[in-house]
């Protein structure tokens, strides 16, 4: 399941996918697992509490060994490298070179779902270090040696709480990518990507208004003056991903 926005943060995903979750479907209650940033899993009391309600590494091997239990993952594609893009009074995706989850699901013979949080960038204000104030450069230096964006967020009254503010997750229909192959070609895998990136944006076109957010443009890989500039962390976890 591809999930979007990651937004300053991607608060829907643990709430909506928790393994105790009854907000979902009963088919699948408790047969899901969200993934999430291998950085969570070195914090602790998050790395257990994010444990229990079925949160697992974002990593190919641990997707692999959840989809031939038959499990589903929920992972967000775009990743925090959306952080970079975020826009005021925007949704931002970054997801046209994102094909490894593509690659993963044609090898495992699994659908790709693509799912969007509608509100969730609503949930915290935030404030990013950038020109004029700072170097890009200085930016890109720290966001590699720390592995994320760095990014003041803040919440209701200016506290870590979020904001009140209404959420909706909508899931869309299942794409099917055909018969499984543990090599598929680079023109399936993109021909996939297309079919699901399309599938995200007609989602959002169908409900945007009916959540709250008809005033709110999608914009999807929109790169920022001098390209977009990876995340090391990020970048470990797409290589492993990709395989």
């Amino acid at each position: 399941m591809g999930f979007e926005p990651h937004s300053s943060l991607p608060l829907a995903l643990p709430p909506t996918f928790a393994l105790q979750s009854n907000l979902l479907p009963h088919p699948l209650r408790g047969n899901v697992h969200g993934m999430a940033s291998s950085i969570c899993f070195q914090l602790p009391l998050v790395r257990q509490l994010w444990w229990w309600i079925g949160l697992r590494p974002v990593t190919r091997a641990w997707m692999e060994k959840l989809l031939r239990q038959s499990k589903s993952v929920v992972l967000v594609p775009g990743g925090v490298q959306e952080v970079l893009l975020l826009e005021k009074n925007k949704e931002v995706l970054f997801l046209k070179s994102r094909k490894g989850f593509i690659r993963l699901a044609i090898r495992n013979g699994a659908p790709v779902v693509p799912i969007f949080a509608f509100g969730q960038t609503r949930t915290y204000s935030w404030a990013r270090l950038g020109p004029p104030i700072v170097p890009q450069s200085l930016v890109d230096r720290l966001s590699r040696l720390i592995g994320a964006v760095p990014i003041f967020m803040y919440g209701l009254y200016g506290t870590p709480l979020p904001h009140r503010t209404p959420m909706h997750v909508v899931i869309g229909k299942p794409i099917d990518l055909g018969r499984p192959s543990t090599n598929p070609t680079d023109e399936e895998v993109e021909e996939g990507l297309k079919t699901y990136i399309q599938a995200m944006k007609d989602l959002y076109e169908r409900y945007k208004v009916k959540c709250g957010q008809g005033d709110v443009d999608l914009v999807v890989d929109r790169l920022p003056s001098g390209g977009v500039r990876s995340l090391g962390g990020r970048e470990v976890e797409e290589r492993r991903m990709k395989g």
